[in-house]
């Protein structure tokens, strides 16, 4: 490492409609919305899967949050990092 140095690498994501979908396997369906395993359902992924509905404060969030989240990892790059 005294070489070379630290290497590292982070990802962040704003899928805002691809969280639940898939995670218990492709057309198993999905907790939120009660299509696997039954119980209450919180919530709808339709508003979501329509991007083509997204109003301009929606899109103003969206765009903040990727900011926002790339804030965030160039900060911690500098400092998270320098206490290892």
């Amino acid at each position: 490492m005294g070489a070379f140095g630290l290497t590292t690498a982070g990802e962040f994501s704003n899928a805002v409609n691809g969280g639940a979908l898939y995670l218990n396997g492709i057309g198993s369906g999905s907790r939120y919305d009660r299509t696997y395993g039954g119980g209450a359902r919180v919530g709808s992924c339709t508003p979501w899967n329509d991007y083509e509905s997204y109003d301009a404060t929606m899109k103003s969030n969206i765009r903040q949050l990727a900011l926002s989240s790339m804030d965030a990892l160039q900060v911690c790059s500098r400092i998270c990092f320098v206490l290892l």
